[in-house]
């Protein structure tokens, strides 16, 4: 296992990284991955059936028109299981009770309006997980950051990916 004492700055490297998770034979994923990938795809299609541009759906700006289409992506990641905080996280940093509130308002918006809830059921069907990275990219990623943090390469027998990686 990796620890501060034989390599300084190591445990920036893990921090950065987060904790990678097996999600097939060979390949794995963190959570920063995930999240950052989601929200990209997320806000691609958003952007794409509301007309609107990414710059504005993922801005602060609070103008009415926006809004309809952030409750659409709220009310999308609750319908996948996601709870109110780890959208608000991302998204921000937003309370769990702003995302509370755009999903009961995208709730009442569907009831009222078919093109609303059309495109939220389209929002729904769309694939929003990442790909999954093989073993050989994690290691690549990695050795990336090891480089970038000014950690030192290790010998070829220490087997530090499994001591970051978690299943």
């Amino acid at each position: 296992m990796i620890d501060d004492e034989s390599e300084p700055g190591s445990w920036k490297l893990a921090l950065e990284l987060g904790p990678w998770r097996r999600i097939g034979k060979n390949t794995y994923t963190n959570e920063k991955n995930e999240m950052s990938e989601t929200k990209i795809r997320l806000l691609n299609k958003t952007s794409e059936l509301f007309d609107l541009s990414v710059t504005e759906l993922s801005g602060n700006a609070r103008y009415k028109y926006l809004m309809p289409a952030r409750f659409a992506m709220y009310k999308t990641l609750r319908e996948r299981g996601w709870s109110y905080p780890r959208i608000g996280k991302l998204f921000g940093g937003k309370d769990h009770s702003t995302i509370i509130h755009g999903v009961r308002r995208a709730d009442y918006m569907i009831e009222k309006d078919a093109d609303y809830a059309a495109k939220i059921k389209a929002l729904t069907e769309t694939r929003l997980t990442p790909t999954a990275l093989t073993e050989e990219e994690v290691e690549e990623q990695l050795l990336a950051m090891r480089k970038k943090n000014g950690i030192p390469e290790l010998e070829e027998d220490d087997d530090w990916l499994e001591d970051l990686i978690h299943d």
